[in-house]
């Protein structure tokens, strides 16, 4: 597979256009977490989260957190308990099967009765979110991350941000 490329682009969440994800079919918004709806170390979603989860909820849509947790119980709960507060389901992907793999995407798809042309997933990161997604057929929106990196993302991000030079945002 040659380099991925999101369906869309934004600078943040905020700008994610539910009402046309809704007209093309999307039933279920898939999002990634830390560095796109929540800081790395906070335990709640931003406001901009916050308001498009309730704006996909409205729209009739179903919203999964979908987030890679490297065998932490503590941030297994911390994600458990950000989609508790926002009555939305999860998915937490730990080792080996890590986003890109298929297999988070498939059970959060699984969660919410949805296809693959039937689903949006919506991360910071390039060669996970938007790859795995990609893979599967599912549609994928890129956002600018809220923060800082982890040491793990760091080399990731040199190379999507070289990844990204020509793709402009939506």
């Amino acid at each position: 597979m040659s380099r991925p490329e999101p369906d869309m682009r934004f600078h943040s969440i905020g700008h994610v256009p539910v009402d046309v994800l809704r007209y093309a079919g999307i039933k279920v918004l898939l999002f990634d977490v830390d560095n796109t709806c929540a800081l790395r170390k906070f335990g709640c979603l931003t406001n901009e989260a916050i308001d498009l989860i309730m704006k996909a909820k409205a729209a009739g849509m179903t919203v999964v957190l979908v987030s890679n947790v490297v065998s932490s119980k503590r941030r297994i709960e911390r994600v458990r308990k950000m989609a508790y507060d926002n009555d939305v389901a999860f998915v937490c992907a730990t080792f080996p099967r890590l986003k890109p793999h298929p297999a988070p995407y498939q059970e959060a798809m699984s969660l919410a009765d949805a296809k693959p042309n039937e689903a949006c997933m919506i991360g910071d990161q390039l060669f996970t979110d938007v790859k795995g997604a990609k893979r599967l057929g599912m549609m994928a929106i890129l956002v600018d991350p809220l923060g800082s990196d982890h040491l793990v993302t760091t080399p990731r991000r040199l190379l999507q941000n070289l990844a990204l030079r020509k793709v402009a945002y939506t």
